[in-house]
């Protein structure tokens, strides 16, 4: 049968019906894996960008000492624990920018593990998107964009949240790049669109420039005078205006 420990002197004996072995002895340490990273997309509702999650895979509930600027981590760099029964942490880059993240384990009674070097990541963030309006018949036709990331790199796949409101969040209704809004109301009525980005991988777009504009109903044209002319007689209409 085979026991494991950390470390220490181990000290054992064997029985069996009455028969007793020898002590063995022995000292030993177990050094903490090298940590893993892997990387995936944060939720656009707490703000997008990307996630990072670290594993020590021989020992749970080791405490993760990192860096994200490169340098080498010491037990003064920022530290996260992982649960008694999880082997991992998650740490979330929620701001645009050049990363790099290097990090160890600890526990108590292991070797700390060796320096994980990740490579170099560059997480983007969205442009705002514009927010454009042209007449279509009975109303307007509102056209919401969004291609380039804030360094000018072409962006494709975007969502664009938007809303006629006070505000505008990432769990409001979405249309894709270049999506459009018609709007044909039945009487006279006022609009203020406000729109976001979105997309995997990539920090959230700023809130748009607002776009706020009233679509009018013309008023029925009424009879006016009549007067003679030759062959028959000559109407005057009022003209058209808005309610």
């Amino acid at each position: 049968r085979t026991i494991t420990t950390a470390v220490g002197n181990v000290k054992a004996v064997a029985v069996r019906h009455g028969l007793t072995s020898s002590v063995a002895s022995s000292s030993h340490t177990i050094k903490l894996a090298t940590p893993t990273i892997s990387w995936s997309a944060r939720a656009a509702t707490s703000g997008g960008g990307q996630v990072a999650t670290i594993t020590c895979s021989n020992i749970k509930g080791v405490t993760f000492y990192y860096t994200t600027d490169g340098k080498t981590p010491t037990t003064s760099s920022t530290s996260k624990t992982a649960g008694a029964s999880s082997n991992s942490i998650t740490v979330d880059f929620g701001t645009a920018g050049t990363y790099t993240v290097r990090v160890f384990a600890v526990k108590k009674d292991y070797l700390n593990s060796a320096v994980l070097t990740d490579s170099a990541r560059t997480i983007y963030k969205l442009s705002a998107p514009t927010i454009t309006k042209t007449a279509i018949a009975g109303g307007q036709k509102v056209t919401f964009s969004c291609n380039t990331d804030t360094a000018g790199n072409p962006v494709s796949g975007v969502a664009i949240h938007y809303k006629n409101g006070d505000s505008v969040t990432a769990s409001d209704t979405s249309t894709s790049h270049n999506g459009t809004v018609s709007l044909t109301p039945s009487a006279q009525t006022s609009y203020t669109y406000r729109a976001l980005a979105t997309k995997d991988n990539y920090v959230n777009s700023d809130a748009a420039t607002p776009l706020s504009f009233t679509i009018y109903k013309l008023q029925a044209p009424s009879w006016g005078s009549f007067s003679n002319i030759e062959n028959g007689k000559r109407i005057t209409l009022t003209a058209y205006s808005a309610y």
